[in-house]
């Protein structure tokens, strides 16, 4: 390669308790980090974890009184908690190429929020983080000024500062694969961030700044997108925020239904926690109740332990109901094995498109960011949601350009003749309406006769079918003729395929 190897080093002091989480995320960081070179065909560093020092000291004090918590010096005499500390070193190879280093990535958020200033290394002295997030997106190569999703800040050996937008990357470094150096300043981003939350955390796991870690609710791609899928299993199709937010009700976008069932879960799984420690008392409670009350040798006694053994029970009887509905209720939100499978293979597909385009857009561009970063959190998760609509469009255009190939121009039977045909479902393309969405379905018969079919609500998957329908009229489109059906009706369906 082109450029010096460059390693980096930071240090962190978190619980011991943690030390196998932050081993986990570096393993994690690792496979991610092989996959990439394997990819791109470059070759970077693993990084490397190394515990330097383990230490008991009183570091954070909990106050009843006041809300939250508050530093207390070590040897105070207020500290009430005594932990044991580790002092951890990650190191790695840094995110170089052509002597320009990765340090940081702007990256906008929202109108309300707009940018922020994400490192990708801990060694930042000299980098105004404030003047950065007021720069934005600009581009110091082709001075241009856009929103955009994220922007790059470089950093020479001589300390020069340049921002640069992703599709300038490589004609600023004049090097072939800067893309696959970007997606490694992505990675470390994230590992940054995640270790940076690890090291604020209390033995609840709550951060002290009084909000959530930054990767508390960080999920994988595939875990994550197993939830969209199911979002669109359930509700029939792929809805948009904008396209929820102009239709309004019923419709609800996808990225909030999956958001929704996620936080259902975690609300049931935490308050089944709580019901199960409650029924465990009350059990020992009963226990105790039933062994002491033979015991009894007063009348009045006995009856109120009878009483309040009736309530105790019937308050098993009702924790025990709450955890078994909690159960159901977590066990009916979960992806099923469908789910999580076509979120694999939409990952699969998606990650190769990207890679094999040369010329991504800044939509791609923001995907291939969200890619990289390996995990769906709160400010990307509405970019990573859309991983499956793209790979749904993936495959209907592979399906369009297969059906091409395969088709003949030449109509079949008769216009106005309503017959039953044996037809094969090639892809189905939803079609938004001042009405509502429709769907156009492309069909092919055994002579490779092209036919399509708009249908104001079915949704037929890809495969064979018995239809009966309406020849509305011959036409030609694209130089090439295209039966047009109406009126269609599902007989059965012979075979079905996998591409949507």
């Amino acid at each position: 390669m082109d450029q010096p190897l460059l390693q980096f080093t930071s240090t962190h002091t978190i619980r011991v308790e943690s030390l196998d989480r932050v081993k986990g995320l570096i393993d994690e960081h690792n496979r991610r980090l092989f996959r990439l070179g394997k990819r791109s065909n470059v070759e970077i560093a693993p990084a490397s974890v190394k515990t330097l020092r383990t230490f008991q000291a009183q570091r954070f004090a909990c106050d009843d009184e006041v809300s939250g918590w508050r530093y207390i010096p070590p040897g105070s005499a207020d500290a009430k908690h005594l932990h044991w500390w580790a002092e951890v070193a990650i190191s790695g190879q840094a995110a170089m190429v052509s002597g320009w280093e990765f340090v940081a990535t702007v990256s906008y958020t929202d109108e309300k929020i707009g940018f922020l200033v994400s490192k990708t290394t801990a060694n930042i002295k000299g980098l105004d983080l404030d003047a950065l997030k007021q720069r934005g997106g600009d581009c110091d190569h082709c001075q241009a000024k856009r929103t955009r999703k994220a922007t790059y800040v470089l950093r020479s050996l001589d300390s020069q500062v340049k921002l640069v937008g992703s599709s300038c990357l490589k004609d600023f470094t004049g090097h072939m694969a800067p893309a696959a150096f970007a997606a490694y300043a992505d990675m470390l981003t994230f590992l940054m961030e995640s270790l940076e939350a690890a090291e604020g955390e209390d033995e609840e796991g709550a951060s002290h700044g009084g909000s959530r870690s930054s990767d508390s609710t960080a999920m994988s791609l595939g875990e994550f997108l197993g939830y969209v899928r199911r979002a669109i299993r359930t509700t029939g199709e792929w809805i948009s925020r904008s396209k929820a937010r102009d239709a309004g009700e019923p419709y609800r976008a996808t990225v909030s239904v999956a958001e929704c069932n996620i936080e259902q879960i975690e609300s049931d799984r935490k308050m089944m926690f709580q019901h199960e420690a409650q029924l465990a008392v009350v059990r020992s409670q009963i226990l105790d109740v039933e062994r002491g009350l033979p015991l009894v040798d007063r009348p009045e006694v006995s009856v109120l332990l009878v009483e309040g053994l009736a309530k105790m029970k019937q308050r098993e009887k009702d924790l025990a109901e709450s955890i078994n509905l909690c159960q159901l209720d977590i066990e009916s939100l979960l992806p099923a094995e469908i789910d999580r499978t076509s979120a694999e293979a939409d990952l699969e597909i998606v990650e190769r498109h990207l890679v094999a385009k040369t010329d991504l857009d800044d939509f791609e561009t923001n995907l291939q960011v969200a890619v990289n970063q390996g995990y769906a959190f709160g400010r990307n998760r509405g970019l990573v949601a859309a991983i499956c609509s793209v790979a749904d469009r993936i495959r209907r255009d592979i399906a369009r350009e297969n059906a091409r190939k395969q088709e003949i121009s030449e109509w079949f039977s008769t216009e106005g003749k309503r017959e039953t045909f044996a037809l094969r479902c090639v892809y189905t393309q939803p079609i938004e309406g001042v009405y509502g969405t429709s769907y156009l379905h492309i069909f092919i018969d055994p002579q490779g006769r092209k036919a399509k079919w708009f249908a104001s609500s079915e949704r037929l998957a890809p495969g064979t079918y018995e239809i009966v329908g309406t020849v509305k009229r011959h036409e030609e489109y694209q130089g090439k003729k295209v039966t047009q059906l109406t009126r269609c009706k599902v007989v059965k369906q012979l075979s079905l395929e996998g591409v949507r």
